[in-house]
């Protein structure tokens, strides 16, 4: 197991965590399972349980179709990254 740091957006990470009490599962495990679910093509939700999401999509995440619809514009592997910005290393203050 390992314990990476994952940055995500706050309303995203609200619904996901609201969604996993609603299961009664821990988050990390919704989150593996979701992404095993997409890996494998599959819907990670019954539709009998779409409905629960559906309302907690829209407390949490009032906007979900704009922004998934911006988001996802293409694939998620064909959109154009920002280029990182690279940070300027501080000169070394000579002890001397």
């Amino acid at each position: 197991m390992v314990k990476p740091t994952v940055t995500l957006d706050r309303k995203i990470f609200e619904l996901t965590r609201a969604v996993a009490i609603s299961h009664d599962v821990p988050l990390r495990e919704l989150v593996e399972e979701v992404l095993l679910a997409a890996f494998m093509g599959e819907e990670a939700f019954h539709p009998s349980e779409q409905d629960a999401i559906d309302m907690l999509s829209r407390i949490y995440l009032p906007g979900m179709d704009k922004i998934a619809a911006r988001r996802l514009k293409g694939g998620i592997l064909t959109r154009e990254r920002r280029p990182k910005r690279r940070r300027k290393r501080r000169a070394k203050k000579n002890p001397t």
